[in-house]
């Protein structure tokens, strides 16, 4: 019975000694964490930004055309196809 009543105050006593020390140690720990993710989250944009002016620089003249639609008129020949709609009366 004195092993187990050792084993539980030595349970509590490591529990109680971690949570005191990430009490201290985990400002560190997040602001490290939030330096890197605020650091990745600048040289993403940076990298945005420095993409989109590369891009917006043409010379006069040049023409760019990012999407084209694809077969528009094979569309519409999908559409015709159901042929006219005629109304009827029913005769009884």
């Amino acid at each position: 019975m004195g092993t187990f009543i050792r084993f539980i105050l030595e349970l509590i006593l490591i529990f109680w000694l971690l949570r005191v020390l990430l009490r201290f140690a985990a400002p560190f720990l997040f602001r490290s964490v939030a330096q890197k993710m605020t650091n990745q989250a600048e040289n993403y944009y940076r990298q945005q930004q420095q993409q989109y002016y590369n891009n917006a620089r043409k010379s006069d003249g040049e023409m760019n055309i990012d999407s084209v639609p694809h077969n528009s008129t094979h569309r519409k020949a999908n559409l015709d196809k159901g042929g006219e709609f005629i109304d009827y009366e029913e005769v009884k």
